[in-house]
């Protein structure tokens, strides 16, 4: 995830990416912070799954941001 928001970021022209994912997942909270990706805020009961609404972590890389490694 790193190596392609770098490639998006600075050879594609984006300025801006963004992910979201349930907060009950604290792996993938964990993979976007160390992928740059900075914790923007909560969307409340945002997401339908199987087991029902889950709230959801917006995160958000823009240029010039790099990641924690």
């Amino acid at each position: 995830m790193t190596a392609l928001g770098g490639w998006a970021l600075d050879e594609a022209g984006f300025h801006r990416l963004h992910l979201d994912h349930s907060t009950r997942n604290v792996a993938s909270c964990r993979t976007a912070l160390r992928a740059g990706f900075l914790l923007e805020g909560t969307k409340r009961s945002d997401a339908v799954h199987a087991d029902g609404r889950h709230d959801m972590h917006l995160h958000a890389r823009i240029r010039g941001d790099r990641p924690a490694v």
